[in-house]
């Protein structure tokens, strides 16, 4: 998730971005780049799909797919055909739905929280005096 402000008139501009990592065992995975993975086979009903929507190769996304399959020792996605399409797995669709209301639960603290700072920040970038 991420929240952009830009203050009229500011040279400043806040991005906060909410990260997160799932950890099992020994590996950590980004919360955003999985749940961008899973939503994007979902939504494109591929990995190529996917992969266009992450602005990654079809071979990275299915390299992020190996790696997140091999972190949780079951498989999230599967194949359907010779065409390339797939679909998540339960488990896979369990997790996306997981990780997707965790994001929404968050955004409107995000959201707050990004005004408030640029407020700040723009209230501190005001007249701006060299010598100060």
């Amino acid at each position: 998730m991420l929240c952009r402000s830009r203050a009229e008139g500011s040279r400043m501009r806040v991005e906060l971005k909410l990260g997160g990592l799932i950890t099992v065992g020994e590996r950590s995975l980004a919360m955003g780049r999985t749940f961008a993975l899973l939503d994007g086979i979902a939504q494109e009903g591929a990995i190529g799909g996917a992969a266009r929507l992450l602005e990654v190769s079809d071979a990275a996304a299915w390299e992020r797919l190996a790696v997140l399959e091999g972190a949780l020792g079951r498989p999230v996605a599967r194949r359907e055909g010779t065409e390339g399409r797939a679909s998540l797995t339960p488990y896979g669709a369990g997790l996306r739905e997981a990780i997707a209301e965790t994001l929404r639960a968050f955004e409107p603290l995000v959201e707050t929280e990004t005004r408030r700072l640029q407020e700040r920040l723009t209230a501190l970038d005001g007249p701006h005096d060299p010598a100060a």
